[in-house]
């Protein structure tokens, strides 16, 4: 499989996650069909890219090198001190997915950065945007329905459908199909 692939399917998982979870703050019947969707299209990633060919003009450390590891250690902090903070003192626990969609959204603009691919900055900015709304929500008083749906499954949703586009784009690529 190509590290392309496996990228893809990591957003994948991740998007997958962040609407299993959210999901959870609906009604019964649409959070079933949310659920089902997401795995739906989950598998649909797997299998466009589980065939692909290795990528062997790709030098596998060379992306992950210092910088990466910074942006993630970075985010991983954040994450977790924003969290403490929002459900600690401030008393806005519902509001964690949206920090946490925040800080996804300024890992992939700054990956986008470092790594030169402008198409991250996109799907970082939606994220962020996403996990700015939920906390405006979240601080405003709007339900945990309304959060979990602006600061975690519509992220989960523009990353879920952001891998399901690359690995479409990924298949294309290695089989010429159009």
């Amino acid at each position: 499989m190509q590290r392309s692939g496996i990228s893809t399917l990591i957003g994948a998982v991740f998007g997958l996650v962040y609407i299993l979870v959210n999901a959870g703050k609906l009604p019964d019947t649409p959070a079933i069909i949310l659920r089902i969707a997401a795995i739906l299209v989950f598998v649909a990633v797997y299998l466009a890219i589980r065939h692909l060919p290795a990528d062997d003009d790709e030098p596998s450390a060379s992306r992950f090198d210092r910088r990466y590891w910074t942006v993630v250690a970075t985010e991983l902090i954040a994450g977790l001190v924003g969290v403490a903070v929002v459900a600690g003192p401030l008393h806005h626990e519902e509001a964690s997915v949206a920090w946490i969609s925040l800080v996804v959204g300024v890992h992939f603009v700054e990956l986008a950065r470092i790594w030169a691919h402008p198409r991250l900055t996109v799907l970082g900015g939606a994220i962020a945007a996403c996990g700015v709304l939920g906390l405006v929500l979240a601080f405003a008083h709007g339900t945990d329905e309304a959060v979990a749906v602006t600061g975690g499954i519509l992220p989960g949703t523009v990353l879920l459908l952001a891998s399901w586009l690359a690995a479409l784009g990924l298949r294309r690529a290695v089989t010429g199909l159009s």
